[in-house]
């Protein structure tokens, strides 16, 4: 007995089933390929399906795990520069202070050797005040300024001196005024001045 074959089935190829007596393929047979088939079809979009899930999901996480690494390397960059940064800082500071301390410890010396030149440029100019109380010179000096300060150009006016413990005073008069000037009250102001004299 034979059978028509559907127009869906021209393309199908011949089967040999295993255990066929003759060439001829039957109904149920062809329903079984049938079957097969599209089960294998739905097998194939299954597996299509999976994999494009499996892809998209692959690169979804690739993707997540790209900017977890960016944003990890960004927090590494940051910090390294904030610790740069401090390093720095904390480096500036510690160049400071001993910069500071050199400079303190400079101006220390420098004020400690000013100091030191003072005292002996006064001790000298003292010891030789002292020496210049009783100079003769010191006298004729002040005698000549005497005469000048009173216009005595000719130095026709007397200078009288009187000496005592307190130094030699100098006198001098005409008939408008009269000028005394002690050799020791004179140096002591000299001392003064020398004592208060300020240094760069």
């Amino acid at each position: 007995m034979f059978i028509e074959i559907e127009s869906s089935y021209k393309l199908t190829p011949q089967l040999i089933f295993k255990g066929s007596e003759t060439g001829v393929v039957k109904k149920p047979q062809i329903k079984v390929y049938s079957d097969a088939k599209a089960l294998l079809t739905s097998i194939e979009n299954r597996v299509d399906s999976f994999q494009n899930k499996l892809e998209t999901e692959t690169n979804r996480l690739i993707e997540e795990k790209e900017s977890e690494l960016a944003q990890h390397v960004e927090k590494l960059k940051l910090s390294a520069e904030q610790q740069m940064i401090k390093t720095q800082d904390c480096w500036f500071e510690q160049a400071e202070q001993k910069l500071k301390s050199l400079l303190s410890s400079q101006e220390e010396r420098l004020n400690n050797a000013v100091l030191d030149v003072k005292k002996k440029a006064e001790k000298a100019v003292y010891d030789r005040l002292v020496k210049m109380n009783q100079s003769d010179n010191l006298i004729q000096y002040l005698i000549d300024a005497l005469h000048n300060e009173i216009n005595d150009l000719e130095k026709s006016l007397e200078v009288v001196q009187t000496h005592n413990d307190q130094g030699t005073s100098l006198t001098i008069e005409n008939d408008d005024c009269v000028i005394t000037i002690n050799t020791q009250e004179l140096l002591s102001e000299l001392k003064n001045c020398i004592e208060n004299m300020s240094y760069v």
